[in-house]
């Protein structure tokens, strides 16, 4: 599976992070219909789709510093045009 294009189910609030499975954005009616499935059985679950800056730096395989600087400009130029 790439592991560039991941969609992760997990047990909502849970601490460390539990999770339930992976899941490529191809497999993305899959895992509604798990989420679904662990939700009917009372298990409170959510699932993180990376968004566009994750994708980015999933893509350009960023270290984790090299992520921070992204998400750090990528935040700063949306706060210099809400000014």
């Amino acid at each position: 599976m790439d592991n560039k294009k991941i969609i992760y189910l997990k047990v909502k609030n849970s601490s460390p992070e539990e999770i339930l499975g992976t899941y490529s954005f191809e497999q993305m009616d899959e895992a509604y219909q798990m989420a679904s499935e662990f939700e009917e059985n009372g298990v409170e679950v959510e699932l993180m789709i990376p968004g566009a800056a994750e994708s980015l730096a999933n893509e350009l395989g960023l270290s984790l510093e090299e992520r921070d600087k992204l998400f750090s400009s990528i935040e700063q130029e949306m706060d210099d045009h809400d000014d």
